[in-house]
């Protein structure tokens, strides 16, 4: 329809390009959304653990823990949506192991998953939960530490096919040119014969 709006006629070129661009550019679209939300999860895991972990050390349990964070939050912080998202859950009845493994299914985040199986082990050998945290926490930030440098060393990698297309011609054009420039109007063996 779009394509019909703007051009005013029917064309079926621009039509098939239409609706596959119609079909594609929105699922390239939200792919990206959700993995930038996975990565924003992901990064401040740790410290949203942290705040868990000092709530429960302060005497709180984790329910409570969690709508207090919810209501103190300065900043958006995606992984406390989440977490009141379970908090909605276990208020209408569902249990919280369950709620938490719904979480780790949904969000279907490495990180977040051995968030929930740790909580949920400690809870079920009678473990102190805040123990559980400062470990999940450091492990947290261990593997954004890796995911870290993983990404460092696709650096040179990355930067390797800008390099090869875009500089490196230029270079040769650069030191190249006049060696070509002589060779073509005769001068390049002018000097060497005399």
């Amino acid at each position: 329809i779009i394509s019909f709006l703007f051009f005013r006629k029917f064309e079926p070129a621009i039509l098939v390009v239409a609706l596959v661009l119609g079909f594609i550019l929105p699922d390239i679209w939200l792919n990206k959304k959700i993995s930038q939300r996975k990565f924003e999860i992901a990064r401040v895991l740790p410290e949203t653990v942290d705040l868990l972990g000092l709530c429960v050390t302060a005497g709180l349990d984790f329910t409570t823990s969690v709508k207090w964070i919810i209501e103190k939050k300065v900043h958006t912080n995606p992984m406390i949506e989440e977490l009141s998202l379970v908090l909605e859950e276990i208020k209408w009845g569902k249990p919280r192991s369950q709620a938490l493994k719904d979480m780790a299914k949904r969000l279907n985040i490495p990180e977040v998953s051995s968030f929930v199986q740790a909580l949920l082990q400690a809870e079920r050998m009678g473990t102190p939960v805040s123990e559980a945290f400062d470990i999940i926490s450091e492990d947290t930030r261990l593997q954004r530490f890796h995911r870290g440098e993983r990404f460092a060393l696709m650096a040179p990698i990355k930067i390797l096919i800008p390099l090869i297309f875009c500089i490196l011609p230029l270079i040769g054009i650069v030191i190249g040119g006049p060696i070509l420039l002589q060779f073509m109007q005769g001068g390049l063996f002018k000097g060497a014969g005399q």
